[in-house]
């Protein structure tokens, strides 16, 4: 596995998913879904998230299944192309 070519990759992930949990700390679902500035931040974080899972290698990604790359990956597809037609309640469930 030549961990050294993801390593930027894993590094930006932490990155996205701290912002996500940091900006989200201690809010209601509801709060969530009402703050168009939240809301709309953290969507940018998880499209970049899916840019980031889209460079790991295969050797990455074979370490470690349990994460759900396509979905992952797919979520950072809808967010991008379709963000108008985005429901909070489809990303919180």
């Amino acid at each position: 596995m030549n961990t050294k070519s993801d390593a930027p990759y894993g590094l930006l992930l932490q990155k996205y998913v701290s912002n996500i949990l940091k900006y989200t700390k201690d809010m209601s679902e509801e709060e969530f879904i009402n703050s168009g500035v939240t809301y709309d931040a953290c969507i940018l974080n998880f499209i970049n998230i899916g840019e980031q899972a889209k460079s790991l290698s295969e050797d990455f990604k074979t370490k470690y299944p349990e994460l759900p790359y396509r979905k992952i990956i797919g979520l950072r597809n809808i967010a991008a192309h379709s963000y108008e037609g985005l429901k909070a309640f489809t990303l919180i469930k």
